[in-house]
């Protein structure tokens, strides 16, 4: 969390987290939250960073909804944030998966599920316990 945020999130969007976040602390924010400090600086994100390996695909998710809808996000004190720009924002910072990585990664699950089905049935088979 960057100072530069929690300031700007408590004076435009009403939502003071000083008291439950420090400077250099991580914390959980809204998708409207990072909407704003998108819209407020596209370059910087206000401070803000994202953890990639955190972030999942929930979140492209809303941002889309939201896209689909035609809507705007909006903050406590009422500010609307365009989600375009906040999802243009995430996949730039934490590129989605290609479908060749999807379909690497559900044939490995595959051929571990399949190895791991020969093992039990050749315990089974020769009466070894698992």
């Amino acid at each position: 969390m960057d100072d530069e945020f929690l300031k700007s999130s408590a004076e435009h969007d009403g939502n003071d987290l000083s008291s439950v976040v420090s400077h250099g602390e991580h914390w959980c924010v809204c998708a409207w939250a990072w909407a704003s400090a998108v819209e407020r600086d596209p370059e910087r994100f206000e401070g803000l960073t994202l953890q990639c390996e955190e972030s999942n695909e929930k979140l492209r998710d809303v941002y889309q909804a939201y896209i689909e809808k035609g809507e705007g996000m909006t903050s406590p004190s009422g500010a609307s944030y365009g989600p375009t720009a906040a999802l243009d924002a995430v996949n730039r910072l934490c590129p989605p998966a290609t479908k060749t990585e999807d379909l690497t990664e559900v044939f490995a699950a595959d051929q571990a599920a399949k190895l791991g089905r020969a093992r039990a049935n050749a315990h089974a088979t020769l009466g070894a316990p698992y």
